[in-house]
């Protein structure tokens, strides 16, 4: 009787042993923290996923310039994108997903256009030259439903008439 006690006892120690350690996601208010953005949940480092873009190569100056920026790793589902936004340490995500599939992560930015999985950018270049697009945020959903995001930015050509 002694023995089947101290092995209960022993069993329930070693339970709660191994539900002590930091829990790699982290959350606040009921958000998720992006804090695993180039780590796995087990803490090791995690490659970043492939990005695609399909554009042109150049764009005349006041033509329509389009890109689409897709994610090539499947393991990853691309759920927003935001132009202008200020990420810290404490940047939080709303995990609630209502049916929609509509994610509030953040307040600031701009809000770019996703569907699909792909981002869809379009607008009118105001000057000639290589130029950058850049600051842009993404943000990615993986098979385990940790968000992550990944800065992003591409560059275009712009030549005159």
């Amino acid at each position: 009787m002694r023995l089947l006690i101290l092995g209960t006892f022993i069993a329930f120690a070693s339970c709660d042993q191994i539900g002590t350690g930091k829990a790699l996601v982290q959350y606040r208010n009921g958000r998720q923290m992006l804090t695993l953005n180039d780590r796995t949940l087990t803490g090791d480092s995690l490659a970043r996923p492939v990005i695609g873009v399909i554009t042109a190569d150049s764009v005349l100056l006041g033509g329509q310039f389009s890109a689409k920026i897709f994610l090539k790793t499947s393991d990853y589902r691309l759920i927003e994108a935001y132009k202008d936004l200020n990420i810290t340490d404490t940047t939080t995500v709303d995990t609630a997903i209502v049916t929609s599939e509509f994610y509030k992560p953040f307040s600031g930015g701009i809000r770019l256009l996703v569907e699909n999985d792909t981002l869809g950018i379009y607008f009118r270049p105001g000057k000639v030259g290589q130029l950058t697009f850049s600051n842009v945020t993404l943000l990615t959903i993986d098979k385990d439903k940790i968000f992550r995001t990944i800065p992003f930015s591409f560059q275009y050509k712009v030549y005159g008439k």
